[in-house]
């Protein structure tokens, strides 16, 4: 087993068939069925009493198909929600800022990759979970619009924020795997399109952080010829349903934390397994959310989603920019302080809005904050990862 902590089990798998992919190897985050082997969430107790899986996860096959090669399943945070690994486990190790932590819900294949065990991660992306990850290890991510690559074979997390997710060191790979995953389906061509980056966002950070993100903006525009503007939230998209992306955070964790409660509650309540103490609070503070206001709340997400659709329509594209995530906690850093917490707020902000629409996403190592990534990210309108991909993993990846 690798020092670096990444994997839950290493082996050999594939390829099927040479390919596009020839050549890679893949680490496959465990939450994603491969064949004769137990899918796990991060949690021992989980493990018992589970069926080896019938088959490969259609999106494993279809990589596999393509030429790569699978190298072994990676770690995931308990439960794929929480900040860390299992209590008993020491976390997967930062290959490229070895005193941060890997933030988000897939550190093993972040680690895999920033360690050069792999070329590239696949996982699912819940919440932002994958994108993070790769954000914390100074990596390329690719969230995949909701809908277009099959979950069968994927646990479910929180099922309607789940889509798969890939990260590398290079950029071109990004770009090779998702086309293979894709099959070429939701695209879209636009022309140049209008790159947007959202004010608050930006501000939610610590102020260096925030300088460095403006200076990455900079680059973006200098080096692509866009027309780049700055707006809030609420005057990028003033009939959302919200009236802030503060706000736009606070649907997302109601609505994600009702889905986790949903998936894995009948499990807590009947076998009462052990878990890390985050994950009993969130997980306990979820059982209790008032799920008299989902249609409230699913009404509010709805809203947001056709608002966000019209200004991101095809015939009059635009890209928005954030930062991906908070510059990733130290390991140092006391497990419960109110900077924590403020960090989770942030996360949460910046997770919400390609999260609740279910847009592609992609973030790129474009800035440093005090020896660590700061990922910035954009967002295209639903079904437009092939033109986001080949924007982002082209022009503004030369950067890098």
């Amino acid at each position: 087993m690798s020092l670096a902590r990444s994997f839950v089990e290493e082996f050999e798998l594939g390829p099927w068939s040479s390919g596009p992919l020839s050549g890679l190897t893949m680490a496959v985050s465990d939450g994603i069925d491969i064949e004769e082997r137990v899918t796990g969430c991060g949690n021992t107790a989980f493990l018992e009493g589970r069926a080896l899986a019938a088959s490969n996860a259609i999106s494993v096959d279809l990589l596999l198909s393509s030429g790569a090669q699978c190298l072994g399943k990676a770690r995931v945070t308990e439960l794929a929600f929480t900040r860390f690994v299992e209590a008993s486990a020491a976390p997967p190790l930062n290959g490229l800022y070895p005193e941060r932590l890997i933030g988000g819900g897939s550190p093993g294949i972040a680690s895999a990759v920033s360690c050069k065990l792999v070329d590239f991660g696949f996982g699912i992306d819940a919440a932002g979970s994958l994108i993070q990850s790769a954000a914390s290890c100074g990596l390329t991510g690719w969230k995949a619009s909701y809908g277009v690559i099959s979950g069968a074979g994927h646990r479910m997390i929180a099922p309607s924020f789940d889509a798969p997710g890939v990260l590398s060191s290079n950029p071109e790979t990004v770009m090779k795997v998702a086309t293979a995953l894709l099959c070429q389906s939701g695209v879209c061509e636009f022309s140049k399109p209008g790159i947007v980056v959202l004010a608050d966002a930006a501000s939610s950070l610590d102020k260096i952080s925030s300088e460095r993100f403006r200076l990455a903006v900079e680059q973006i525009e200098a080096s692509t010829d866009c027309e780049v503007s700055t707006m809030t939230f609420s005057e990028f998209c003033p009939d959302a349903g919200v009236s802030s992306l503060e706000e736009l955070g606070d649907l997302l964790d109601e609505l994600f934390g009702l889905e986790v409660w949903t998936t894995y509650g009948h499990w807590i309540d009947s076998k009462m397994p052990q878990i890390g103490e985050e994950s009993k609070q969130k997980l306990f503070a979820s059982r209790h959310l008032d799920r008299a206001q989902l249609p409230s709340l699913l009404s509010r997400r709805g809203a947001f989603f056709d608002a966000i659709s019209r200004r991101l329509q095809r015939n009059s594209p635009a890209l928005i920019c954030i930062p991906t995530a908070p510059v990733a906690i130290t390991k140092a850093a006391p497990a419960r302080t109110p900077d924590r917490t403020r960090h989770q707020k942030q996360t949460s902000m910046l997770a919400a809005i390609a999260s609740l629409a279910g847009l592609p996403q992609v973030t790129l190592p474009l800035a440093q904050v005090d020896a660590a990534a700061l990922g910035v990210s954009l967002i295209a309108g639903h079904r437009q990862d092939v033109s986001l991909l080949r924007f982002a993993c082209g022009p503004i990846a030369r950067i890098l």
